[in-house]
């Protein structure tokens, strides 16, 4: 029983392990998308059209509200566990 009980709480550190890595995964990758769009607005809009331009800002604005909705929904999610 007590074995049972060890092994239990091993597995669920292990699902809590992986959850956090993918939370983790996910912020980086958003964090990334959100900061080589912002170092390539300058770059581009020297010699640029404006469509591309405004496609650069929808990317790099997109990407700022997925970080601000999704950290604040795992926040939530965290408070109410």
């Amino acid at each position: 029983m007590n074995f049972r009980k060890a092994l239990d709480a091993k597995i669920q550190r292990e699902i809590a392990y992986r959850r956090r890595f993918r939370r983790w995964l996910v912020y980086f990758s958003l964090s990334c998308l959100c900061w080589t769009t912002g170092m390539a607005i300058p770059f581009f809009t020297l010699n640029t059209s404006g469509s591309f331009r405004g496609a650069l800002l929808a990317i790099y604005f997109a990407g700022v509200a997925l970080l601000v909705v999704w950290s604040d929904r795992k926040s939530r999610q965290s408070n109410d566990d």
